[in-house]
């Protein structure tokens, strides 16, 4: 009887730590997708502000040529 109950918490426990196993690798997938993620947002921005000093150089230039003809 003691035997059959510790092969039932055996099996339990051992159900529980795969469920757990389980979870730990979903989070440790979500910690890197949420990584990544960032990381293309942070790229994201760094591309758009590089784009709006680009035009900004851009108009700068137009204006002075324009500017320069009055």
């Amino acid at each position: 009887m003691l035997a059959k109950k510790i092969e039932e918490l055996e099996l339990r426990l051992a159900e529980k730590e795969e469920k757990l196993l389980e979870k730990d690798l979903i989070f440790e997938e979500v910690t890197r997708l949420a990584d990544r993620t960032k990381k293309k947002s942070e790229s994201g921005k760094e591309d758009t502000l590089e784009l709006a000093k680009k035009v900004g150089d851009r108009l700068s230039v137009l204006q002075r040529c324009f500017h320069s003809d009055e």
